[in-house]
């Protein structure tokens, strides 16, 4: 069987996926590399911190220290290309970063070129998680303690993958993950509870308020004065901590207007909650009772209301979801 020896061993074989040319690269040997790592000029900072994060980790891999340039230096043989680059454009690598949302990317090799881009702004801080957990084998198991390999050839496959997540809100209740917002960005957490900072790319959705919301949205002093707003339970209206009437439409319009006002008061939110209380004692009102047992479930009066309220603020505010909890 005959054998090809490449110098330096670092173009190790070529090879054509879908018209795509990739190639098996060898990013470092024995402490040394040829390859340095490419922002965009204008990075952003979650860019910048994957570029720092890459070259943190693969020193302590291998030994080797690349150094980090912007894409407006001249090309060079071998490099790491993050995010929307113009060294992509050079080489012809064509990326449809429109289809990757805000936290997909590609990872590719080719030529001597291995490519981590997303789009902006978590996509290519966690391409480079992917690359140093899927293909290194780097390991956060928790804060203070993590595994990272020691390697004397650092060697990836030829690759061209997509990868786009199929949950856009990605969040556990893990109290070092909300402590450390870097521990949750390796793990490409992005849930409201992270202090996650500009680096990180920030939290991909922020909730007003969070969760289990009726006593805000309709407070009981309201309901006091409204006592048709309370639920009815065993054939009378019952106060405390209940659900709410939601079929009475004067409830319904105070609802949307409350909706609107949290949207003013907070502008940073991209997800209202609009959730029932953390109890049972729902509505058993005529009305109430006649669509739950229409629908063979309680929540079938929670999942109109909300639905009211989404279609109510839909054109004003086409960038906000309502939420609500499934019980």
């Amino acid at each position: 069987m005959k054998c090809w020896r490449v110098s330096v061993a670092i173009l190790a074989l070529t090879m054509t996926a879908g018209g795509i040319a990739m190639a098996q690269v060898v990013l470092a040997e024995n402490g040394k590399s040829l390859y340095r790592i490419v922002v965009p000029e204008k990075a952003i900072p979650s860019e910048r911190y994957a570029a720092e994060e890459l070259q943190r980790y693969l020193e302590r891999i291998s030994g080797a220290k690349l150094p980090i340039v912007t894409d407006i230096e001249p090309m060079s043989s071998h490099e790491i290309l993050l995010g929307d680059n113009a060294h992509l454009r050079k080489l012809g690598i064509q990326v449809d970063f429109a289809k990757l949302g805000t936290d997909g990317f590609v990872l590719r090799t080719f030529q001597n070129h291995l490519v981590i881009a997303g789009g902006r702004p978590r996509e290519t801080l966690y391409g480079v998680y992917a690359l140093l957990e899927e293909k290194l084998g780097v390991r956060w198991f928790t804060p203070e303690v993590e595994f990272v390999p020691k390697m004397e050839r650092i060697k990836l496959p030829a690759l061209n993958e997509t990868q786009v997540p199929a949950l856009e809100y990605r969040e556990v209740f893990w109290t070092e993950m909300m402590r450390d917002p870097d521990f949750a960005a390796r793990h490409r957490l992005n849930g409201h509870h992270y202090r996650l900072t500009e680096k990180h790319s920030g939290r991909a959705v922020v909730f007003y308020p969070f969760v289990h919301s009726f006593d805000l949205l309709i407070p009981r002093e309201i309901c006091e004065q409204r006592l048709e707003f309370w639920p009815m339970i065993g054939g009378r209206r019952v106060s405390g901590y209940v659900q709410r009437c939601l079929s009475n439409p004067d409830l319904v319009k105070l609802a949307i207007e409350r909706v609107k006002q949290w949207i003013k008061e907070h502008p940073e939110a991209t997800i209202i909650d609009v959730s029932q209380n953390d109890t049972g004692n729902w509505c058993q009102c005529p009305d109430c009772k006649a669509l739950d047992d229409a629908e063979g479930s309680p929540s079938a009066s929670i999942i109109k209301f909300v639905n009211t309220i989404a279609e109510a603020i839909e054109r004003e505010y086409p960038h906000i979801r309502i939420e609500t909890l499934a019980y």
